[in-house]
């Protein structure tokens, strides 16, 4: 029992973790306990800032998180590195999710005039890559099962919101792509 304030419990998803935010210490930091609450806790991050929105990676070793003053972050529970994913100085970077092989984060980002355009962050490059952008405020991005796929909503006005995908396959054509003048391509132009 801790008069700490302790919330926002994420269970790993191969169960032998639970990751949380505890102010025990004074400051919101994320913690990671063993799933029995056997040994101590241990604590992932040290800054100040209230933390938000813990996300496990699917292969349980890393963790999302986001912050009152508008950065995303992610930790690895081995190393406690932290890696800033992104930085928004319009709004919270709140809507995230992870490709089913932990590599890539998919996000919202909002641009000044508040709609939300997508990315995507690489873990293996450390870097991320707009790959949505334009007018309508595209938000919620979800990687389909098997990562190929990834989609999202997007409101070109206002209520009218309509699910959209684009392929993350290189080989693939997007669906909204018009088909090539199959009369170029017969004569090997």
């Amino acid at each position: 029992e801790t008069k700490a304030r302790e919330q926002y419990p994420a269970w790993s998803p191969d169960g032998q973790w639970i990751a949380y935010v505890s102010d025990v210490n004074g400051e919101q930091e994320v913690y990671l306990v063993d799933q029995m609450g056997q040994g101590e806790p241990k604590q992932l991050t040290q800054s100040a800032k209230f933390k938000l929105g813990l996300s496990w990676s699917p292969d349980s070793k890393k963790l999302l998180f986001h912050t009152n003053d508008h950065y995303l972050h992610l930790v690895d529970i081995e190393s406690k590195e932290l890696v800033t994913i992104a930085h928004n100085p319009v709004t919270l970077l709140d809507d995230y999710s992870w490709s089913p092989d932990s590599r890539w984060v998919a996000y919202a980002y909002a641009e000044k005039n508040f709609n939300g355009d997508i990315h995507l962050f690489d873990f293996e490059e450390k870097k991320s890559i707009p790959i949505l952008t334009g007018p309508t405020d595209d938000y919620h991005p979800v990687f389909t099962p098997d990562g190929k796929t990834l989609v999202f909503f997007s409101e070109a006005m206002p209520e009218q919101v309509e699910i959209h995908s684009v392929s993350l396959l290189p080989e693939e054509r997007a669906p909204y792509q018009k088909p090539e003048d199959e009369e170029g391509l017969d004569k090997g132009q």
